[in-house]
């Protein structure tokens, strides 16, 4: 999941540099052709690269079931949050199935973004890229 459209379009494009043997990619959002977007979902994929709102609209229709899925990467998670997405996620992390992995990223770490976590998240563990000292200098 990912706050955008223009992000979910870019991550799209990067992971089908990577797909080979058959693995599918495809990207749902808002503002796109939803029939189209259906169609291409279910004609079987392993990869949904989502913006919230479309991912939860597709979920509700029974187009997208989350029983198999194994992963779930929370993109901008603190970007998303802004947003106003918060139910769309805590919709998608109550539906998922509970032994699934879970990455969540984010340029801050803001309260709502460690709430999220500790609520939702198993055994989660920080990992840091780059210097903490955001200070003006």
């Amino acid at each position: 999941l990912t706050p955008t459209r223009e992000l979910a379009l870019q991550i799209e494009q990067e992971i089908k540099k990577y797909t080979y043997h058959g693995i599918r990619c495809v990207c749902v959002y808002g503002g796109g052709n939803r029939q189209n977007q259906i169609k291409l979902v279910t004609s079987g994929v392993e990869i949904i690269v989502a913006t919230p709102g479309r991912f939860n609209d597709l979920l509700g229709c029974n187009v997208i079931t989350l029983n198999s899925a194994t992963f779930l990467v929370l993109d901008e998670a603190d970007r998303m949050l802004d947003m106003g997405f918060e139910p769309q996620i805590m919709k998608i992390l109550l539906d998922i199935r509970p032994d699934r992995q879970t990455i969540m990223t984010s340029a801050t770490w803001p309260p709502g973004v460690r709430r999220l976590g500790k609520s939702y998240l198993k055994d989660p563990f920080h990992v840091t890229v780059g210097s903490l000292d955001l200070a003006v200098r």
